[in-house]
């Protein structure tokens, strides 16, 4: 039998169920879910985090730190992050027992060159809105601060001349007086949180603890707002429903193809020529698959 050459470095794994597998490769599909209600409860909180950190290193007394903390939940209630996870870690135990039904399951191989393919057909659309980014999380704390001081900066001026006070006390955004002052008060409230708000949702869901970082992730990720229902679906699990958005993997006129490499969990039972064939008899052509070495039973 023929041995297809690939690249690892070009190569992004998604672990998860045999279930999902298969539901992957027979609808050539793949899902972006709610990351909201994923299994880290800091998700999307990192930025606040870091926030507090750079308030606290600016001497900033514990009222405006927690003005500051309530602004961000503010803006991150208005966007939920949905998320598609991958790893650069091909054969990780903790991946296996944490992703893929306790290594029941197996870690499909995308090829990174595909998927950037993949965004940038879904950003020509009629609704880029619909689109995603492709990011690489970020788990080292002092690059979170980096990050976020930017943003710190903004929040800092805006509570410095009072406009943040006024939003909290919502005396500002309700006041219906036309005067020149008002008005401009009102500008720059609404310059800074337009800024500030689309700065908050780009760190939210890239930034994580520290301790998640032997996962490696990549993430394909979209913004969506909240009560937003265009092409959105939700699937059922015991405790909750979770949303998620359907895109399907579109062929090219490229020779990449989506899936490059299949890796089979420590505890999964089908054999080799099986998934080769499965995969080959859904259109994914003839793609690499072995069995994992991670000594898990």
């Amino acid at each position: 039998m023929a041995t297809l050459k690939f690249n690892p470095k070009d190569i992004l794994y998604h672990y998860c169920s045999t279930e999902a597998f298969h539901s992957i490769v027979t609808t050539h599909s793949i899902r972006l879910s709610s990351l909201s209600l994923s299994n880290d409860s800091m998700e999307g909180k990192m930025v606040a985090e870091a926030l507090s950190r750079l308030a606290e290193c600016d001497k900033r007394d514990q009222g405006t730190i927690s003005l500051l903390q309530k602004q961000f939940e503010v803006y991150l209630k208005e966007v939920d992050g949905f998320g598609f996870c991958l790893s650069k870690q091909r054969d990780e135990l903790s991946q296996w027992r944490g992703y893929a039904a306790d290594a029941t399951g197996v870690a499909i191989g995308f090829s990174q060159e595909y998927l950037e393919l993949l965004r940038e057909e879904y950003s020509r659309q009629k609704f880029p809105f619909l689109g995603f980014t492709i990011a690489k999380v970020i788990y080292d704390p002092k690059v979170h601060d980096d990050q976020v001081r930017p943003l710190y900066q903004q929040f800092k001026q805006a509570i410095d001349e009072g406009h943040l006070l006024e939003a909290k006390q919502h005396s500002l955004l309700r006041s219906g007086s036309n005067d020149s002052e008002t008005q401009r008060k009102k500008s720059i409230l609404a310059s800074i949180g337009f800024s500030s708000l689309m700065a908050t949702h780009a760190l939210a869901f890239v930034l994580k603890s520290e301790a998640f970082k032997e996962e490696a992730e990549w993430r394909l990720l979209a913004l969506i707002n909240r009560g937003e229902i265009i092409n959105l679906s939700c699937d059922v699990k015991s405790d909750s429903l979770r949303p998620f958005r359907e895109y399907e993997l579109k062929k090219f006129a490229q020779v990449t193809p989506a899936i490059k490499e299949v890796i089979l969990g420590p505890k999964h039972r089908t054999p080799i020529s099986v998934v080769e064939d499965f995969l080959r008899c859904n259109g994914f052509g003839y793609v690499h698959v072995s069995c994992s070495a991670a000594p898990y039973r």
